[in-house]
């Protein structure tokens, strides 16, 4: 089995090429906006503290503090709405943070060569300037075993099963006993936020979330699902933990860290369109015949060939 990978021409595409790198993105340049994101229940997290506190799980001096603040203990008297009005100024992140600190790459299982749609995607509306690498699934997954990457294919009917809402509730209890840091978190949901960040991002791409022993979901639950609309791109993908990426910081260690390499394999041949340069197409073919990848040109045999060959 086979899966193909369109890049436009530039001098980044092509210095991956030669060095058999295969290049990702942080999936916060992604056009789809809900990559990475979950199901979150305001409703249903409201009504699991608000019984919480019911049953002495938690008291209401730690209530106060942790949703209200020590100055206006008073303004919210344990209300729902009022308990839901903090809850949706911030204190739960609506994303668990993951969107700079992954590289992704993205391939297809379709045999794209002559899909309009992703060439015209893939190569920033200028599919003549593009060309298509086709790689053995095999090889790919072999490359991610020994170089530490996670491989797969896109779950498109899970996504809407990622609910975090329990999570979110484990969480607020746990550190509602921490009563001086979650005064501070009261007045500053920054403070809350930065410290769950690090919570997950320290830990590595195949790692659990999860705490108290509980297991919730894995990162890769959340890179390898995507929502019902793009099912017909037949995605798969590599990932791997960002190197550029500060999690302390919460942002990228350079002005480029949002790209860089997920692994290193070659493919199994190169097509290259009419529209790249002379200078491109001589380095594409020449690396090419001088590593064993096969290269096709923008010719009708050689597109039937490409179809009927890479399935």
């Amino acid at each position: 089995m086979y899966l193909f990978r369109i890049r436009t021409e530039n001098p980044f595409s092509i210095q991956d090429f030669v060095n058999d790198a295969m290049s990702g993105a942080a999936p916060e340049k992604f056009d789809d906006e809900s990559e990475m994101e979950y199901v979150f229940d305001n409703e249903k997290l409201v009504s699991k503290i608000m019984r919480s506190l019911k049953e002495g799980k938690i008291t209401e001096n730690e209530f106060d503090k942790l949703f209200c603040g020590e100055a206006n203990t008073k303004q919210f008297q344990h209300n729902r709405n009022g308990l839901k009005r903090i809850i949706d100024n911030g204190i739960i992140p609506k994303e668990i943070p993951l969107k700079k600190s992954l590289l992704v790459s993205c391939l297809s299982k379709n045999n794209i060569v002559d899909d309009k749609d992703m060439w015209k995607r893939y190569t920033y509306n200028n599919p003549n300037k593009g060309f298509m690498l086709i790689y053995d699934l095999t090889d790919i997954d072999n490359a991610c075993k020994i170089q530490n990457a996670t491989f797969g294919i896109i779950d498109y009917d899970s996504k809407k099963n990622l609910d975090m809402t329990d999570y979110w509730y484990d969480w607020l209890i746990a550190y509602c006993k921490h009563s001086q840091f979650m005064l501070n978190v009261a007045t500053n949901p920054s403070i809350h936020k930065n410290e769950q960040w690090m919570f997950i991002n320290n830990s590595n791409i195949n790692s659990i979330i999860s705490q108290n022993g509980k297991t919730y979901y894995s990162k890769a639950d959340l890179a390898f699902t995507k929502e019902k609309k793009w099912k017909w791109q037949k995605e798969y993908r590599v990932v791997v933990e960002n190197p550029n990426y500060d999690d302390k910081k919460g942002d990228y260690i350079t002005t480029l860290g949002m790209y860089g390499t997920t692994i290193k394999v070659k493919p199994v041949a190169i097509y290259i369109r009419n529209g790249v340069t002379a200078v491109g197409k001589q380095q594409l073919t020449n690396y090419a015949m001088l590593n064993g990848i096969k290269v096709y040109t923008e010719t009708d045999a050689d597109i039937y060939t490409i179809k009927t060959t890479y399935k």
